[in-house]
């Protein structure tokens, strides 16, 4: 049984954060808590937000790679340091996107917040409880 986690979702497209919200509620609304941010730079200034009025910090971040005004791996470029150095360590990220091209795989895995590669399409619900268990169970 999966325990209850916070997630945000940061991507540009509101069909695939709808999509990826309906699986997630799909594991139970008492279990998955769900915030969404458009981009990079929204999900940074959210995060700054939670740290600073001593808000639940989430678990896990469902983080586009192709995203306007600051992208994935812009955002893991900010992300990673504050990770590291603050209450922030235990979010987990799961690289959520379209693109299946291992220099982006790689890239993502260079940085030691990134627990997972997931590709849009192919993600069922039982695949995405059985990854956030492990994610959620390992830190």
């Amino acid at each position: 049984m999966l325990k209850q986690a916070q997630v945000l979702i940061v991507d540009d497209s509101e069909i695939d954060r709808y999509i990826l919200n309906r699986k997630l509620s799909r594991l139970g609304e008492d279990v998955v808590s769900i915030v969404e941010q458009e981009d990079g730079d929204e999900a940074l200034d959210y995060l700054s937000e939670c740290l600073e009025k001593n808000m639940e910090i989430p678990e896990v971040i469902f983080l586009d790679v192709n995203m306007p005004r600051m992208g994935g791996f812009e955002f893991l470029a900010k992300f990673n340091p504050m990770h590291q150095e603050s209450l922030l360590r235990k979010s987990n990220v799961m690289m959520y996107s379209s693109s299946d091209r291992k220099e982006d795989r790689q890239r993502a895995f260079g940085f030691s917040c990134v627990k997972d590669f997931l590709i849009k399409g192919e993600l069922s619900v039982d695949d995405l409880e059985q990854k956030m268990t492990h994610v959620l169970e390992a830190s």
